[in-house]
């Protein structure tokens, strides 16, 4: 026997914590802790290989990031409110569950260009077509989006609206918008419109963005080790070099 269950809440803290670039197939190992095979033991595995080979990565939260032209003395007194970089990225995969064909939701925020909050899960219905599963997505991520600036405006942080989140399919966001075609979208239900109502009253905005600049994509379907690198690790993280101990 080997302690998959153990392993796995392991990598969850990880994840949960620093490593978002490990979300999809953490995830994935996850719906099987119930009954898991030595197959899903040594993919398990891999992915603590592959942490090893990605430790010169890490998230660096820096004050200066915030506005490299004022000085952190400025923001202490409140004399200027601080006004920070937000990135927002949205994506869906449409029915990646081979089991029951649910689609796979995930976001990613940012905040001076560090990750802030991610998240990756399996919806709770089965989306019909990739457009629905995108505004699916859209309408999660709004929630989050429409949370944070509270926070950062408590924090003496200054939010303009309307929040722009990046996203990579244009019918969803033209459904969105009111400008799609609703004769084949009766169906959806009425609380993924969460996100139209929030566009249309100006708090949020869908923008398009192209799948290859798309940060969320290897949260939600497994790529090709280069191309997950390049999107992941380029973006998320800073490289270091650990010092030696004396």
């Amino acid at each position: 026997m080997f302690p998959y269950r153990e392993f796995l809440g392991t990598l969850l803290w990880i994840l949960n914590g620093t490593r978002q670039d490990i979300v999809f197939p953490v995830n994935t190992l996850a719906k099987l802790k119930s009954n898991p095979g030595l197959v899903h033991w040594r993919a398990a595995l891999r992915v603590l290989g592959f942490l090893n080979t990605a430790k010169h990565y890490c998230i660096r939260y820096a004050q200066q990031h915030f506005n490299e032209n004022i000085t952190s003395s400025v923001y202490m007194r409140g004399r200027l409110p601080i006004t920070p970089d937000l990135q927002r990225y949205v994506d869906a995969s449409h029915a990646a569950d081979f089991d029951t064909r649910r689609s796979t939701t995930g976001y990613i925020f940012f905040i001076s260009r560090e990750p802030v909050s991610w998240q990756c899960c399996m919806k709770t219905t089965v989306a019909l077509f990739s457009m629905e599963a995108e505004y699916m997505a859209a309408s999660a991520a709004t929630k989050e989006a429409l949370w944070q600036p509270r926070l950062l405006q408590q924090l003496g942080m200054q939010v303009d609206l309307p929040i722009t989140l990046y996203e990579d399919n244009k019918s969803a966001i033209m459904f969105a918008d009111h400008s799609g075609d609703h004769r084949t979208t009766k169906h959806i239900d009425t609380k993924f419109n969460f996100a139209r109502e929030a566009q249309t009253n100006g708090f949020i905005m869908l923008v398009y963005v192209p799948t290859a600049e798309q940060l969320t994509d290897g949260m939600t379907k497994d790529l090709p080790s280069s191309l997950s690198q390049s999107i992941c690790l380029d973006h998320y993280f800073h490289r270091f070099e650990f010092e030696p101990h004396r």
